[in-house]
């Protein structure tokens, strides 16, 4: 009697074990479809992510272009600085359609970071700069006191720019 239900034991454990194993199998083929489908979907997003950053400088070199000729005529000292200042909106644009482009570089564990020292304060005095002249059409001052010092700091300048 004890060989008897010793090998339906063995038995009933050689069926689960059988069972387990192929639904082991089933799960894994599952999750190589959804890797599959997952390095499909990278590919399209870095093909749709190249696309609109292509797409994106096409129309902004146009608009630079035209800018730099306006630079070039007789124009009213306002009218040279909106000029100017349209110009670094531009230069600011196209560094943001780059950072889209560094992004998926970045996700893709491709990003290369550049560190070098960077004066905080330089950056500081940049940023108020691109705010000052909407202050002032709005009839506001924009007042920006750093000091006589450098503030060092280590990091990749590109990235810090668009801030």
């Amino acid at each position: 009697m004890r060989k008897i239900v010793s090998l339906d034991m063995s038995l009933a454990i050689d069926a689960y074990n059988h069972s387990a194993q192929e639904r082991l199998r089933q799960k894994a083929a599952e999750l190589e479809r959804a890797n599959e489908e997952l390095r499909k979907l990278d590919v399209a997003k870095r093909r749709l992510t190249d696309m609109i950053v292509h797409d994106l400088q096409n129309p902004l070199a146009g608009i630079v272009a035209f800018l730099q000729t306006l630079e070039d005529k007789d124009l009213t000292e306002e009218e040279h600085l909106s000029v100017e200042e349209a110009l670094n909106r531009c230069g600011d644009l196209s560094r943001l359609i780059l950072n889209v482009l560094q992004l998926s570089r970045a996700e893709e564990g491709k990003l290369e970071l550049l560190f070098e020292e960077v004066d905080a304060s330089d950056v500081a005095r940049r940023a108020a700069a691109v705010f000052s002249l909407a202050a002032e059409r709005g009839g506001r001052r924009l007042d920006l006191d750093t000091g006589d010092r450098p503030v060092p700091l280590r990091t990749d300048p590109g990235l810090l720019s668009d801030l």
